[in-house]
Order: C-alpha cells, then sequence, then structure tokens
C-alpha cells in the first residue's frame, strides 16, 4: 500500500478510536491517546510526545486543531523518526508551523530560548530524558496574571498544566526549542 494511502488508514483508525479532540493532553499515556497510532511502528503513548506538544502549543496561541489532524500532518512532513518509532525529528517541527502560516522562531541555545519565553505565547521545548536515552517535547508557556511558567505532558499522570521552573529546563538537556 503507497504511504499516502497508509497515513490515511490510520488517520481513519485513530478517528475512530478518539473522535474529534480539540482539548489540551496532559498526558500522553492517558488512556484516551495512548493507543492512537503514529508513523508505521508507534503509538502516541510510546513515542507521540512531538504531536501532544504541539497540539498543546496551538490550542495556547488561540489554534483550534484536531489531534488526529496534527498526527496526520506529522506523518505527512515526515516529522517521525523511523516509521514513529524513534519519535519525532527535533529540528524539523518548522515543517508544521510553516504549513499551517504560524510564525515561529526556532532556538538552539537554552539561555535565549528561556530568556524569550515570556514574550510568546507558547513553546515547545525538546530535551533529553534523564537517562540521555531519547528525547521529549512538551509545551511551556508564560502565565503573566501569576507570572509563572507552567508546562502540558513534561512529567506523567498529569490531569492539568502544571507549573515547572526554568532551571529544570537544563543547558546540558536541552536540545532545541521553539516559540510561537
Amino acid at each position: 500500500m503507497p504511504k499516502y494511502e497508509r497515513i490515511e488508514t490510520r488517520f481513519r483508525e485513530n478517528t475512530a478510536l478518539l473522535g474529534t479532540y480539540y482539548d489540551h493532553i496532559f498526558d500522553q499515556h492517558s488512556k484516551r491517546v495512548y493507543a492512537l497510532k503514529f508513523g508505521d511502528s508507534g503509538n502516541i503513548g510510546a513515542n507521540g510526545c512531538g504531536p501532544v506538544a504541539v497540539h498543546n502549543a496551538m490550542k495556547l496561541i488561540g489554534m483550534t486543531v484536531n489531534f488526529c489532524d496534527v498526527i496526520r500532518d506529522f506523518e505527512e512532513l515526515k516529522l517521525s523518526r523511523i516509521r514513529g518509532l524513534f519519535g519525532t525529528k527535533p529540528f524539523y517541527l518548522g515543517r508544521y508551523f510553516r504549513k499551517h502560516n504560524i510564525p515561529y522562531e526556532k532556538y538552539n541555545s537554552p539561555a535565549e530560548f528561556k530568556s524569550d519565553l515570556i514574550d510568546h505565547k507558547a513553546g515547545i521545548i525538546c530535551t533529553w530524558n534523564k537517562r540521555m536515552k531519547g528525547m521529549h517535547f512538551y509545551c511551556i508557556f508564560y502565565d503573566k496574571s501569576d507570572e509563572k511558567y507552567y508546562t502540558a505532558n513534561c512529567y506523567s499522570n498529569c490531569s492539568g498544566f502544571r507549573e515547572i521552573k526554568l532551571s529544570d529546563i537544563s543547558d546540558r538537556r536541552f536540545v532545541v526549542g521553539y516559540l510561537l
């Protein structure tokens, strides 16, 4: 079966499981999204943090996007690594933003990312996991009303936004960041 047909088949299967979903996703391991397919070999629970981070960021900047559409876009734009088995290619998220005409800035410096985050509606960060054996994407934003930073899908078992300290984003673990 040609690649485009496989992507559309997975999209239909994911939509059958989830339906249309526009709310934030706080934990990619939740029963609601875990089993959704991502690439030929992956699923959202195991390695779908990239689409989850982008979905959450889109909601924060005021765009309504269906989560299954985000997954399909990632596959069509070739953002999944090794057929989804190793998640998302960290340096290519700009493809998604360009497709949807969303202005963004890409950061290779954690210091610059942290200092500019306060002036943006949402950020997406990619960091090495604690054991440096894989990467994790999550959404982050600054709430001006209480002057704190919050994240979605940074930690497991979350049911809402969690406060995060910028010092938790260590220079050693930082891979890349995007601000919208």
